[in-house]
């Protein structure tokens, strides 16, 4: 993710956060969700809104 960010121009510190972010995320997923957690992340140019899928 960092590597496509830095590639899209955004810059180190600002893909490195992201990229912490993400991680933090996903850590909580698999520490607290029930069954089995599925996280899918997708990069695009610009945020035009967050999803969440629910199983």
């Amino acid at each position: 993710m960092r590597g496509v960010m830095v590639g899209w121009g955004f810059g180190d510190e600002l893909s490195e956060t992201a990229e912490l972010f993400v991680s933090e995320l996903v850590t909580n997923a698999v520490l607290h969700a029930t069954g089995s957690p599925f996280c899918r992340v997708t990069c695009t140019r610009s945020l035009n809104h967050v999803h969440r899928d629910r199983r």
